[in-house]
């Protein structure tokens, strides 16, 4: 699987110093390790928050929080999750899209989706819907 970060970049404030966390990069004082999102059904969605406009792109994807100015950032693998977020797909789907795209296996390409969406959904970029 392609490595993913979500780096939150401030424009006038915060410290610019980068700390390394396998699969995600985050900036020192939003530092949190972000847990696997908690459901197990098929059903729940996840939904773009109207407040996030993300930009998709060669090197990967730019996502702006509208309301605090944040940038964050994200490789090609996390564009190709934000891709199935925004076609409305379940955890589930878009792991088995990433897990297919890297040839890895299920339970692993779903391991890594959920803990890139919990960090979205910790950003408040998306939200979990029921049953869409």
């Amino acid at each position: 699987m392609g490595r993913y970060d979500l780096s939150t970049k401030y424009s006038q404030e915060g410290p610019r110093d980068q700390i390394a966390i396998p699969g995600i990069r985050v900036w020192k004082e939003r530092l949190l390790i972000a847990e696997p999102m908690t459901y197990q059904t098929t059903t729940c969605k996840i939904a773009v928050n109207s407040e996030a406009a993300a930009s998709i792109h060669d090197d990967g994807l730019v996502i702006l929080d509208r309301r605090s100015g944040r940038l964050f950032t994200s490789n090609q693998t996390g564009a190709r999750i934000w891709r199935g977020i925004e076609r409305q797909l379940s955890l589930d789907a878009i792991a088995d899209e990433i897990g297919s795209e890297y040839q890895i296996a299920r339970i692993t390409a779903r391991e890594h989706t959920a803990r890139f969406l919990a960090e979205l959904e910790r950003n408040n970029l998306v939200e979990r819907r029921a049953g869409l």
